[in-house]
């Protein structure tokens, strides 16, 4: 008898244990029919999907058809996963880009500012010494200094 594969998710891969073939005195062929017999649901992050991506139904007599509808669950569970995985990447980039737009409008900003505080210290100076210059000639004339 020919057992179909199991299937154990993890987080960033999924391994699939196939099991070649087993004697029937090993497995509990009954309770694996049961489990084949029935029409397995689709997990509700299925919902997202595209109607073209989702899994279709398996044929529930059929062994293989089982294994690859599992297969495929698992590689749609792994698509859903990856897909928001990139939307919440893209929601990343776009926050920093509006990160750094403002990191650079503030640079610019104090660039201005530093700027604008060098020309008033120039300025600042150039009064200073005229004012020296003033007081010197008042000095020279016999003016009295203020």
């Amino acid at each position: 008898m020919v057992v179909p594969s199991k299937f154990y998710v993890f987080d960033d891969f999924v391994d699939v244990l196939r099991v070649k073939s087993l004697s029937t005195s090993k497995l509990n062929a009954g309770a694996f029919m049961q489990d084949t017999q029935s029409t397995p649901t689709p997990p509700p992050s299925f919902s997202q999907l595209d109607d073209s991506l989702k899994p279709l139904q398996p044929l529930a007599s059929s062994s293989q058809s089982m294994l690859i509808y599992y297969e495929h669950v698992a590689l749609a569970e792994r698509y859903v996963k990856l897909q928001q995985e990139r939307v919440s990447a893209q929601a990343r980039v776009a926050e920093l880009k509006r990160s750094l737009q403002e990191q650079r409008a503030i640079r610019r900003r104090n660039e201005q500012l530093m700027r604008e505080y060098q020309r008033l210290a120039d300025e600042n100076e150039d009064y200073i010494q005229m004012k020296e210059s003033l007081e010197r000639q008042l000095g020279e004339v016999g003016l009295p200094v203020c």
